[in-house]
Order: structure tokens, then C-alpha cells, then sequence
């Protein structure tokens, strides 16, 4: 490389290869007409994410593989049996977004599923049959 002038290189970097498809490789794809959410159902969703949403503080969050390996240094060092336990703030509180969004689980159920549908459940299928090797 020449020091007088920084981008003039003696080597270059190489070429780069774009693969050109095929003619019969090319094709139109047909346009899909997706169906939109109503504004009811959009303003619903709305609702659940602003009650799932929170300020983000970096400082309330504590690095949970480093307040681990923190914590078993201790328990060496201290000859403790085992570390102190750690509670990871970084995993969501299930019970907690349970609760906020409480009021709006039904009628998201009604908008979701259809009616007389029973949660947990599946269609019994034909009996399988069953292959034996003899």
C-alpha cells in the first residue's frame, strides 16, 4: 500500500460473484389479498400492549450470569454450602402480565377462537392403525 495516498492499494480485495438465476427460475408470484384486522380488534390488542408495556431502566436490571458467578465467589470464599439464591429480574412475571391484562382475556378469547370452543382439548381422530412386523 502506497503511504502517501491511503486508499491506493497494489492488491485488490478479489471480485465479487452474483449468481444471475435462470429464466425459467424467474416468476411472478400471485398477489395475496391478506385480510385486515377490524378496528375493534386493532384498538383491543392496542389495549393489551399498553398494559403490558413498562419504562425500561437499565439500573433495575442486574446482570443475571454475572450475579451468579458474584454469588458463588461468596459462597468459596465464605465456605458456604451453597451461594445465595438469586432472583433474574430479566424474566417477565407471568402472574403479573396475568393480572394486567385480566380484563381484556375474555374478550380476546371471543375475538380468537370460535364459539363452543373448549380450551385444552383436541378432536378425537380415527383410531390409527397399528403396523406389526411378523
Amino acid at each position: 500500500m502506497n503511504k502517501k495516498i491511503k486508499n491506493d492499494r497494489l492488491a485488490s480485495n478479489g471480485f465479487h460473484v452474483h449468481y444471475l438465476p435462470y429464466a425459467d427460475d424467474i416468476r411472478l408470484l400471485p398477489k395475496n389479498d391478506t385480510t385486515r384486522a377490524a378496528n375493534d380488534e386493532v384498538e383491543l390488542f392496542k389495549n393489551v400492549i399498553r398494559g403490558l408495556k413498562f419504562k425500561y431502566r437499565s439500573d433495575k436490571f442486574e446482570n443475571p450470569a454475572l450475579q451468579t458467578l458474584w454469588r458463588n465467589i461468596e459462597a468459596t470464599a465464605l465456605n458456604k454450602g451453597e451461594p445465595d439464591e438469586f432472583v433474574d429480574l430479566t424474566i417477565p412475571s407471568v402472574e403479573n402480565q396475568n393480572r394486567k391484562i385480566a380484563g381484556f382475556v375474555d374478550e380476546l378469547k371471543q375475538m380468537i377462537f370460535p364459539p363452543g370452543y373448549v380450551m385444552g382439548t383436541t378432536k378425537k381422530s380415527a383410531a390409527k392403525r397399528k403396523v406389526g412386523f411378523n
